[in-house]
């Protein structure tokens, strides 16, 4: 099995020094409210604000986690409000910024892994663009690759390493 797919991680597991941005906390401490269950771009500028300000310092092979209040908003409602929201196709969640900006964080961060409290890592809204243009890309070819990136870039998720090529 190869050990840089996610089957692999299922199997055994991932463990590390977990690291957590707790966004929607600042958010509320700056007056910046939002609604975590519309769409929402939490940008890298304030991602890199709030851990200075909760004063978190990185290291190599942190397991990133942001919270972004889903889970505090979606235990609130009830049941008939839950399954709206799940009716909606395609859904709209906050989360982090879906960029080329955030990719070259992640990487230079050297994050094993990203998480969130959201249904998905990033913003939930589709963003289209060329893969052909990661081929190329040194850094670009290296985070399609790398499962940290490949598991928490949500707009990746119906591209199969093997379509992505050597």
């Amino acid at each position: 099995m190869n050990p840089h797919l996610t089957t692999a991680w299922a199997e055994r597991g991932i463990v590390g020094r977990g690291v957590l941005i707790d966004y929607y906390q600042w958010a509320k401490e700056h007056e910046r409210p939002y609604n975590t269950l519309e769409t929402y771009s939490i940008s890298l500028d304030n991602l890199k604000t709030c851990a200075e300000e909760q004063g978190l310092k990185f290291r190599k092979g942190d397991i990133l986690f942001i919270r972004s209040g889903f889970i505090d908003t979606y235990s609130k409602l009830d049941t008939p409000t839950r399954e709206k929201i799940a009716s909606v196709n395609p859904p709209h969640f906050a989360g982090v910024e879906q960029s080329e900006e955030v990719l070259e964080w992640i990487w230079n961060e050297q994050f094993a892994a990203v998480a969130g409290d959201a249904p998905a890592f990033e913003a939930w809204r589709i963003i289209l663009f060329n893969i052909n243009a990661y081929k190329s890309h040194p850094k670009g070819l290296s985070l399609a690759r790398s499962p940290s990136v490949w598991v928490g870039m949500s707009h990746w998720r119906d591209v199969r390493l093997g379509e992505i090529g050597n």
